[in-house]
């Protein structure tokens, strides 16, 4: 269990307000500080009122004192559990994104060049799930793009244009492509395409999604211990 340094800090009550659902409602301070809570606890945060306002980490809501009773109070371990649930919400509708996804992008690169097929099924290979779920439509735009530049001789043009529009492609995706491109074009994908490094290396320090793998496995066995 993760022990946490809570801070405490005093606050007076501007306005409450509630979702169209009344599940919800959205607490505004004097000190022009704002926050949502269950409907429950919101509704006993009365304009004018003075209340303590307990956090942890900068801006996770622990507890909430008035009037020297906590109408809401986390324990590190209640903060433990809110971690894990929302770690597995987001792995749950990333990998629901895959699935959507999956046919589609299995079909594009099937489609693809040999030395591009060859270039996604290495970071498969390296990556696993890990590159499935984050790197996968990602480093296929960049190959797409690059067997498009390495038709046109890399110039910018209506084909470019049109795919960028499409897909919404990033400056760095067309920087990368272009290098691929040359590597192909120049004939020196043997000496150098195989191992050029994955698009998201910059921001990464990956260059062949092994060290996401090695991470996602670490997650993985995370939240099975906290099931």
């Amino acid at each position: 269990m993760t022990t946490r340094t809570r801070h405490i800090e005093t606050y007076r009550v501007d306005t409450v307000t509630f979702s169209d659902d009344g599940t919800y409602g959205t607490v505004s301070t004097t000190d022009h500080t704002s926050f949502s809570q269950p409907a429950a606890i919101a509704k006993k945060l009365n304009p004018g009122g003075v209340f303590d306002l307990e956090t942890t980490g900068g801006s996770i809501i622990t507890g909430i004192r008035v009037g020297g009773e906590w109408i809401l109070r986390k324990s590190d371990a209640d903060l433990d559990a809110d971690l894990a649930a929302f770690v597995a919400k987001v792995v749950a509708d990333r990998r629901e994104s895959l699935e959507k996804n999956r046919p589609d992008w299995q079909a594009r690169q099937d489609a693809l060049p040999d030395w591009g097929r060859v270039r996604l099924e290495r970071f498969h290979a390296r990556g696993g799930e890990a590159f499935a779920l984050d790197g996968w439509g990602y480093e296929l735009t960049v190959v797409e793009l690059a067997a498009l530049y390495e038709a046109n001789g890399g110039l910018d043009n209506d084909d470019i244009t049109a795919y960028a529009n499409t897909h919404g492609t990033s400056g760095n995706q067309h920087d990368c492509a272009k290098a691929l491109a040359t590597i192909v074009r120049t004939g020196q994908w043997e000496t150098r395409g195989y191992h050029f490094p994955a698009a998201l290396t910059p921001l990464t320090g990956d260059p062949d999604y092994s060290k996401a793998a090695a991470k996602h496995q670490e997650q993985n066995t995370a939240l099975a211990a906290s099931e």
